[in-house]
């Protein structure tokens, strides 16, 4: 028997296929940026499993803060 509900990797592939256009439209460094970003999304994946949503731009959203804020304390650590 195959499964009845997509993984949350398979839906966020989707929308990251979504956003396509969007990223073509960047300049390239905005483009970069916007790539680690993703993969910030990806790097948190199998929590975001756990969270039951009908809206996937949330655990993204969710994903990509808690990245940039754990780069933002390494950054304070390093000036203070």
């Amino acid at each position: 028997m195959g499964r009845t509900i997509a993984t949350y990797r398979t839906i966020l592939d989707k929308e990251i296929v979504g956003w396509k256009d969007y990223r073509r439209a960047l300049r390239k460094k905005d483009q970069e940026i916007f790539d680690e970003l993703i993969l910030h999304a990806r790097c948190h994946s199998s929590a975001a499993g756990y969270h039951i949503s009908t809206n996937i731009f949330e655990s993204m959203v969710i994903s990509m803060l808690l990245e940039l804020k754990k780069e933002l304390k390494e950054i304070k650590k390093g000036k203070y």
